[in-house]
């Protein structure tokens, strides 16, 4: 018997698909989770992954591989003018798409020029204090 708990807010919804491919790796769905989890505009960095326990640098290349391969990771390299890579987004999408797939999807939106608009510190720092609102209305209702 499976229990769940009813969800009010601060979760993650994923495909029934993704989480019951038996193709894909645990390890690759547990980084999926992980990155869906995190806030939309969060920035993704591989030696943050890491430092964070997720797994060791090999075997965090192996699970990024895996994840490129299936179309659920995609890496796209900021140049600067001489063409030299100084920056690599990374976009996570709950659903494969192909290369072609991802490359019109970014198109599609706002394109990124350089730097993302808020940095993780930025948006946990903005969470912290959203945190610290919530409580001082839950204080002064009392």
């Amino acid at each position: 018997m499976i229990h769940k708990s009813e969800l009010k807010g601060n979760f993650v919804s994923l495909s029934n698909s993704l989480a019951q491919d038996k193709t894909m790796t645990y390890e690759l769905k547990g980084l999926l989770l992980e990155l869906m989890s995190r806030p939309e505009d969060w920035t993704v960095k591989k030696e943050q992954l890491r430092r964070a326990g997720i797994a060791g640098h090999g075997k965090l290349n192996r699970i990024i591989k895996e994840g490129r391969a299936r179309g659920y990771i995609y890496l796209q390299d900021i140049r600067d003018g001489k063409q030299q890579i100084k920056d690599r987004i990374w976009h996570i999408s709950d659903r494969p798409m192909t290369p072609s797939e991802w490359v019109k999807k970014l198109k599609n939106e706002n394109p990124i020029q350089g730097k993302l608009a808020t940095t993780n510190k930025e948006l946990t720092q903005r969470k912290m204090n959203d945190i610290s609102r919530k409580k001082e209305l839950r204080l002064s209702r009392n």
